[in-house]
């Protein structure tokens, strides 16, 4: 039902090597400030540090994904807006939830950085829904040491109370990262 979108839309005919794996996208093209009004990954409803928090979190993540992201490049994009990169909802979604646009206003063009020595840049900043009481690091999730700022830590407030490690992540929460739950616990405390 999302059927109004900000900046223009294209579609384009990626021709794969295997014919199964052709494709036909339909490409947003929007500036970054925009792309975010439409963040699906929260609906603007907890406190505003919280929101500020994951619309800083998903700016720098798309800002990363900008810069750096070969994945889709064949295909003619930077991120999907699923899951696999992150959830965009676009304007139907925005003018519903206009907490998230005041949380992106509130802190327009504000990315992480990780400053440390000779690794200084864009932090890369994963975050995911809940965690078993421990975030992983980047390391032990996905077994790269480029991300020295994703480490584990202790998570009590992200902890979710009743589903096991394993049910957590069935349901995709790679625990990486900010935890939102912890966000908006520790926000409303």
């Amino acid at each position: 039902s999302f059927d109004q979108y900000r900046g223009t839309i294209k579609l384009s005919f990626y021709d794969a090597s295997g014919s199964s794996n052709d494709r036909i996208w339909v490409i947003n093209t929007l500036p970054l400030e925009q792309y975010i009004w439409g963040m699906g990954e929260i609906a603007g409803t907890g406190d505003a540090n919280h929101n500020r928090t994951m619309v800083t979190a998903f700016r720098t993540y798309g800002y990363w994904k900008i810069k750096f992201s070969t994945k889709y490049a064949a295909q003619g994009f930077k991120v999907t807006s699923t899951t696999s990169s992150q959830l965009y909802y676009g304007y139907d979604w925005e003018t519903a939830h206009p907490n998230i646009k005041t949380a992106a206003e509130d802190t327009r063009g504000k990315i992480v950085m990780y400053l440390n020595g000779s690794v200084n840049g864009i932090a890369l900043t994963p975050y995911s829904s809940w965690s078993d009481g421990r975030t992983r690091s980047f390391e032990e999730r996905w077994y790269s040491t480029a991300y020295p700022w994703c480490r584990s830590v202790s998570d009590p407030y992200g902890k979710h109370a009743t589903k096991s490690t394993t049910t957590l992540e069935n349901e995709g929460n790679h625990m990486v990262g900010l935890i939102a739950n912890g966000s908006l616990n520790l926000a409303t405390n």
